[in-house]
């Protein structure tokens, strides 16, 4: 059985080998996060993980705008499996992979784990406004969140191509402002 993917730069991508981080590629981790939808595509409309990554770097501080694009990068190469599931057995299996991926991810990035607490918050807070606006039958308080949706924040659904751009834009945007920092 393979233990690796081809990307869709047609990089392959090797789940449990040390040093992936010549690998990743940022036009991989963008478009297949905007062809990935959120929640499983139980939205009333395609909403991509790739938009919802924008949104959480929009909303964060500007110490941890990258983090806050990149906190779902690694789904790009190990795909996501939903939150309940990731609190059984099978899920502790799945998240060793997916922390492996995103080790190779922040040392690509320049980033240093674990992922910043006020990028777990505001992704928390988006979850909440995702579940409220994006569901026909929105009931987030049955999901115990713990977490105030972001009141002025209006969620308009992104094509997987604008999802990619945005994301691209948004990646490019930040290593500018780190490279120009420090100058």
């Amino acid at each position: 059985m393979a233990t690796w993917i081809q990307t869709y730069t047609g990089r392959a991508w090797h789940f449990l080998t040390p040093g992936m981080e010549e690998v990743v590629c940022l036009e991989d981790i963008a478009h297949a996060l905007s062809m990935q939808a959120r929640f499983n595509g139980h939205t009333a409309e395609f909403y991509s993980v790739a938009q919802h990554s924008v949104l959480v770097s929009q909303c964060v501080g500007p110490a941890n705008t990258l983090w806050g694009l990149l906190h779902d990068a690694a789904e790009a190469y190990v795909g996501d499996m939903v939150s309940p599931l990731k609190h059984t057995e099978v899920g502790r299996l799945f998240e060793a992979v997916e922390l492996h991926t995103l080790k190779a991810i922040a040392k690509w990035a320049g980033l240093r784990l674990p992922i910043p607490n006020e990028v777990r918050e505001v992704d928390r807070r988006m979850l909440a406004t995702e579940a409220q606006q994006l569901f026909q039958e929105a009931a987030p308080e049955k999901w115990k969140l713990n977490a105030r949706p972001y009141p002025h924040l209006e969620i308009v659904c992104w094509s997987p191509n604008e999802a990619e751009e945005e994301f691209i834009r948004a990646f490019e945007f930040e290593m500018a402002e780190r490279r120009r920092r420090n100058e």
